[in-house]
């Protein structure tokens, strides 16, 4: 008996240990996540962050981000049924995501005290939609340039000490650099729609022109469109862009960084977020951040850009976990890890160590941002806008015809 009574105990003992882990183990839900893209310093030591916080919480995924496809792979995730609980996204370009239903409000769960983390509550107002707050914004981002000063003062070339430039000016600083056996600029293939996308917001005269353009008013056949992409082709063709006309759009980010640390080209474009690790990484310790060159005649000269934010996707699976780790991704303590790779936050930093002259170099062009931009309108131009210049060069008019076809569409569909 006393055998017997020893072995259902050890049984009872065994179903509570088994009946524990269940527990747990059922507690214990997926968490999926797609924030870390490649090109931030910062992503690691975030990732590193949210497991430290919430490893013993959450059975957490990571996912890698790109870029270029990162709106495809939210629509397949949403049709497949697959989990996604939050993502990297821009809060300016939401509004596809939006109109096909697959973006979260957030009202219900941003209250005022979370809204205090932000440095400007305004700047929430990029992420929001017909009065709905889909997306939260976590830095500043828009493109500019990096000089290496040690080839310019090789060169006898002078920079403006405000960092402001026209296109014209950058053109020439490339021809005398080209002169002297250098490339004027680099840059890597997913950044180099860049070019043809400021030049077409920046040929308008005046903000009524850019809001028309930009609203999807405008034909892409316009001489001032047309101009533009000429204007992008003709610097291509000059053979000013690292390596040459035959290869510099097709460039990956490792090879322009390599351009440049070993003094092949004397400018590189960058996005204002991380051109401070990218210097670190190309070793370059003498430069100047340049602003975006003025293509047109506006004196606003607007700029494309606005924040990289994060956004939960309304299929999400796990959407309590998914808004108590948004939160603390924009808390002052993933701020601060951020700033400390020259991330302009959006969030308010507590203990970021930053030098606060560089920290306005970068941030100094933020009030120039239009973040809506005319391929926002349409999936369909979206795609084909990150085509360019490389189809323009290729096709010419035709592309720009081909663009025209979806506008029309876009306009049809408003009427």
């Amino acid at each position: 008996m006393k055998a017997k009574a020893l072995l259902a105990a050890v049984m009872a003992s065994a179903m509570a240990v088994g009946m524990s882990s269940t527990v747990m183990a059922e507690a214990q839900q997926d968490l999926v996540i797609m924030i870390s893209s490649p090109d931030d310093t910062f992503s690691e030591d975030i990732e590193n962050a949210i497991s430290e916080k919430f490893g013993d919480t959450y059975n957490l995924i990571f996912k890698a981000f790109d870029t270029q496809g990162v709106t495809q792979a939210i629509k397949t995730a949403g049709v497949a049924g697959e989990q996604l609980d939050i993502v990297q996204y821009w809060p300016g370009s939401m509004r596809t995501l939006v109109d096909a239903e697959l973006a979260l409000p957030l009202d219900d769960y941003v209250d005022d005290e979370w809204k205090a983390n932000f440095t400007n509550e305004e700047a929430l107002n990029q992420g929001t939609y017909d009065g709905v707050l889909y997306n939260l914004p976590y830095s500043t981002v828009y493109p500019c340039l990096a000089v290496n000063t040690d080839l310019t003062d090789e060169l006898g070339i002078e920079l403006p000490e405000d960092g402001q430039w026209t296109w014209d000016e950058f053109v020439d600083f490339s021809k005398k650099a080209q002169e002297a056996g250098y490339y004027g600029a680099g840059i890597q293939a997913d950044l180099a729609p860049w070019i043809p996308r400021n030049a077409i917001m920046q040929v308008w005269d005046n903000d009524e022109e850019l809001a028309a353009w930009n609203d999807g008013q405008v034909s892409f056949l316009d001489e001032k469109i047309v101009g533009a992409f000429e204007m992008v082709k003709d610097y291509v063709e000059a053979d000013l862009l690292y390596p040459g006309k035959d290869a510099c759009l097709a460039q990956d980010a490792d090879s322009i960084e390599a351009a440049f640390a070993n003094k092949k080209i004397v400018s590189m474009f960058v996005v204002n977020s991380q051109a401070i690790s990218i210097l670190e990484n190309c070793g370059i310790e003498n430069y100047k951040i340049m602003d975006w060159p003025n293509m047109g005649s506006n004196p606003v000269m607007p700029l494309l850009g606005g924040s990289s934010g994060l956004f939960i996707p309304s299929f999400a699976k796990n959407v309590d976990g998914a808004v108590e780790v948004l939160r603390f991704l924009t808390s002052s303590e993933c701020a601060d890890i951020r700033a400390n790779t020259g991330c302009v936050s959006t969030v308010k930093t507590e203990n970021a160590e930053v030098d606060a002259d560089l920290m306005a170099e970068l941030s100094r062009s933020a009030e120039s941002i239009v973040d809506h931009e005319c391929h926002h309108n349409s999936s369909d131009l979206d795609t084909l806008i990150n085509q360019m210049p490389a189809n323009y060069i290729m096709y010419g008019e035709d592309s720009l015809e081909e663009m025209e076809e979806f506008r029309l569409e876009f306009i049809e569909s408003q009427e």
